[in-house]
């Protein structure tokens, strides 16, 4: 049976989380919301303000969480108020938080025996993108979800790429994030890495492999973001 995906939790409604349950809205999904901020909440005068993220997430099928770093998303999720509380069997849970690869890899642990489906699915693109719904999905975990939320996730962005497991949708945020201070920072022109070729070399940032990479024949550029990468593995050991 194909799931009410009309019903939908909306939890963190800054700069991005606000524009993008905003564009639900705008696309007919009833969402409820959820933010520290009271005034955020108030302001989507559309969406059915909520007390707390459990109180969002009750009887919806779909919950995204947006929030600032990894200990608050934790918290949203597995606190006292926190969503878990309320949220529905088999539900989908994604996160588009950008936090460390394994936090997500955590939470989609706890996610999975409670039987909650989790996805990690940062964005791309920033207030302009979150704003104009062209937002860019990178998005990890179990791929028939993937394709399951994906029209819901294209009335908040233009584009979803599906990078594998759980934790390689923040990989792949990294690589992206470490591209752009590349090519913000270069001195001998721009340049472009696809998010498949950052994945093969980011998802070396969960294992030993990534010390040992071969950085020759990658071209300069490329080079730079392996070594960058290799400079900050050790933050993200495997889980």
């Amino acid at each position: 049976m194909r799931r009410n995906e009309s019903h939908i939790a909306f939890v963190g409604l800054g700069n991005m989380g606000a524009r993008m349950a905003k564009n639900l809205i705008k696309h007919g999904k009833k969402v409820n919301v959820y933010d520290i901020n009271p005034s955020a909440v108030t302001a989507l005068e559309q969406a059915k303000p909520c007390n707390s993220p459990a109180e969002a997430a009750s009887g919806a099928s779909l919950v995204f969480t947006m929030l600032p770093n990894g200990e608050i998303v934790k918290e949203a999720i597995l606190g006292d108020n926190g969503i878990f509380k309320e949220i529905s069997k088999n539900a989908l849970l994604v996160d588009c938080s950008t936090v460390e690869p394994r936090v997500a890899q955590e939470l989609h642990s706890i996610s999975k025996k409670n039987y909650i489906r989790f996805l990690d699915a940062p964005v791309s693109g920033g207030i302009v993108g979150a704003e104009a719904a062209t937002l860019t999905f990178m998005v990890g975990g179990d791929k028939d979800s993937v394709n399951e939320i994906t029209p819901v996730l294209l009335h908040m962005g233009s584009t979803v790429h599906y990078c594998g497991n759980v934790g390689n949708g923040q990989i792949a945020k990294i690589c992206n994030n470490l591209v752009l201070v590349e090519i913000v920072t270069s001195t001998t022109g721009i340049y472009s890495t696809s998010i498949s070729h950052c994945l093969e070399v980011g998802e070396m940032l969960l294992t030993d492999e990534l010390s040992s990479f071969e950085v020759e024949g990658c071209g300069e550029k490329l080079r730079k973001v392996v070594m960058l990468l290799q400079g900050v593995a050790v933050c993200f050991k495997r889980f």
